[in-house]
């Protein structure tokens, strides 16, 4: 089938996704810390020394989904099935979000998957990833779509995906971009439909931004503000 459509795989951004799924696993391996507590309201995970879960970033690197592109979900058929138009606009070679609704998908489920391991391989770093660290402007003709997925990863938004909808909250691991930690403010989520999920989500960069690429090899720190505050938060945890 690969030879045939491939092409189509690839205008749809559905191969590596497609071609992840046919990885041996016993090569590198993305774990989930199943033993760890689960806060519901943030879909992360408690370690000692801090927050971690699985953002935007890990989608599209690890999964090979797309983090742009049209909304899965039909927005004026509710009755359609969601799967079956799916698949008929990948056939079609339409680019679909499918990043953010599997996202969403595993925050829904995150309680069940605290024995779950995703097991993958990594052998291409995305441009985004920079051996040296680097101040970039992105926006206009220079606002790749790479770059526009990466800016997409740091975005906090809410995911709608196929039944559910979920806080994506990038700023509290800020850790697992190559950032430095500062204590993480509060950002509420009102209570809203998916289809205005889809349209904040969605909302195109429309001015240039000033962007810092931290080092693929810098390992991050915290701040002392955030190591006060996630010690209070250990403790009444415990």
């Amino acid at each position: 089938m690969e030879s045939i459509h491939r092409p189509i795989w690839i205008t749809a951004v559905i191969y590596g996704a497609l071609k992840g799924s046919t990885y041996s696993p016993y090569r590198r391996i993305f774990n989930i810390w199943v033993g760890r507590e689960v806060i519901c309201e943030t879909n992360n995970f408690m370690f000692p020394w801090g927050e971690a879960t699985g953002g935007l970033e890990d989608m599209m690197v690890l999964g090979g989904f797309y983090v742009l592109g049209d909304c899965v979900k039909p927005p004026f058929n509710p009755l359609s099935a969601p799967i079956f138009s799916i698949a008929v606009n990948i056939a079609r070679g339409m680019r679909q979000a499918l990043a953010p609704a599997v996202l969403a998908s595993i925050y829904r489920d995150l309680g069940s998957l605290r024995k779950a391991m995703i097991e993958t391989s990594l052998s291409i770093f995305p441009k985004f990833y920079k051996e040296i660290e680097e101040w970039a402007i992105v926006g206009g003709l220079n606002f790749t779509q790479e770059m526009e997925s990466f800016v997409q990863c740091l975005r906090v938004s809410k995911l709608a995906g196929l039944g559910c909808q979920d806080p994506y909250q990038p700023n509290r691991v800020a850790m697992q971009f190559g950032y430095d930690q500062d204590f993480p403010k509060w950002i509420p989520h009102s209570h809203s439909s998916p289809e205005l999920d889809w349209y904040n989500y969605s909302i195109p960069i429309t001015s240039d931004l000033r962007l810092y690429y931290p080092s693929r090899l810098f390992e991050p720190d915290v701040t002392t503000r955030y190591l006060k505050w996630w010690r209070n938060e250990t403790d009444r945890q415990m």
